[in-house]
């Protein structure tokens, strides 16, 4: 694996677990790296879970600032949106 990650012109991380924790694989885990997609899931279903308690709508508004939109992170929502908008959930 790390042979074919070293051919890439990108910084790459990987972590592979084990359920008993005995192996464990580790590529690059001193450096941080944004969630983005692998996050969106679990998210998705608290959110879903707030809507199904009664907590949250799909037509409450959601404001995403300057502030919440990372540099050096491509999201289209940044490049649709730079200052910022608001959306539903």
């Amino acid at each position: 694996m790390e042979n074919v990650l070293k051919a890439k012109n990108a910084r790459i991380g990987v972590a592979i677990f084990n359920s008993n924790e005995k192996d464990t694989l580790k590529i690059n885990n001193d450096f941080h790296f944004p969630m983005q997609s692998v996050m969106k899931f679990p998210i998705a279903l608290a959110v879903l879970s707030e809507i199904d308690k009664g907590n949250l709508s799909f037509e409450q508004k959601i404001e995403i600032t300057p502030q919440d939109l990372l540099p050096k992170t491509w999201s289209p929502i940044k490049e649709e949106f730079p200052n910022g908008t608001t959306l539903t959930i």
